[in-house]
């Protein structure tokens, strides 16, 4: 199913700001917050009236900025947000970015090519999808930028450069990608997410044996995808066996793609090298 996705008069992709409380409820526990002075201003643009189409799509407040020594109190607050004790002024909503419509144009061009090589069903879809995410990145990338840019927000912007560049986008995409990375890592360096992209990025990039420790910490800490990038990895290194394991612990921890996974698992059996190819 193609995403829905709202473009206004520039041609930005529409960010809604107009939440439900339940949706706000769910979003809490990911929202940290700094003091005013090191937040600057958001400039977003007046939506529209969005259609119902557009207005299922949820919103998904994520701090713009990271502020380590604040982390253990802004969880106590969220704590507290989500019992219903404590609400965010409009000063603290200021400091977050609603990446609700990010996020659903993200998921599709990570299905499609978050992973090399990219997977679509002619060039026109590949067309719009670069299309997409170069202007995702100009969004991003303004927030992305700041030298105090939250963790959640680099790994956006990892993630989109890591489409872009699979998409062969230029190597420019690639050294962002790589700069957003090193921060995102050395902002919290236990982060599943962050280990994933980084041993992703490094395997994919050619830096085979340096990424596979990181796939290594991302499957230690819940990381399911990883066992992917792993059998990739090894794949690359001519340890099909290693490969194989690795699809099989991902035939195990992952019920929903079983039948995906064992059609790649009998796919590389037979002498393929690639798990994401038609």
């Amino acid at each position: 199913m193609r995403p829905y996705f709202k473009r206004l008069n520039n041609g930005l992709l529409l960010i809604s700001l107009s939440i439900s409380s339940t949706v706000f409820a769910e979003s809490a526990t990911r929202l940290l917050t700094l003091p005013s002075a090191v937040a600057a201003e958001v400039v977003l643009a007046t939506p529209e009236q969005p259609s119902a189409e557009f207005a299922q799509i949820d919103s998904l407040l994520v701090p713009r900025f990271a502020d380590n020594q604040q982390i253990s109190a802004a969880r106590q607050r969220n704590s507290k947000i989500m019992d219903g004790t404590q609400t965010l002024s409009a000063e603290q909503l200021s400091q977050t970015v609603d990446v609700g419509a990010i996020d659903h144009m993200l998921s599709y061009l990570l299905e499609h090519a978050g992973n090399y090589p990219p997977r679509f069903s002619d060039r026109d879809e590949r067309s719009i999808a670069i299309t997409e995410v170069k202007t995702l990145i100009e969004q991003v990338d303004q927030y992305a930028v700041h030298p105090n840019a939250s963790l959640d927000v680099l790994l956006r912007a990892v993630q989109l450069h890591q489409v872009a560049r699979n998409l062969d986008l230029g190597v420019g995409v690639a050294i962002k990608a790589g700069v957003y990375m090193r921060r995102a890592i050395a902002l919290n360096p236990d982060d599943p997410r962050a280990n994933y992209w980084y041993g992703t990025m490094l395997v994919e990039g050619g830096g085979i044996k340096e990424g596979i420790p990181y796939l290594n910490r991302a499957v230690t800490l819940g990381e399911k995808q990883a066992h992917l990038v792993l059998a990739q990895a090894y794949l690359h290194l001519e340890r099909r066996e290693f490969a194989l394991k690795a699809l099989q612990r991902y035939y195990e921890v992952e019920p929903a793609q079983q039948e995906w996974t064992a059609a790649v698992t009998e796919k590389i059996r037979a002498g393929k090298s690639l798990i994401w190819s038609d």
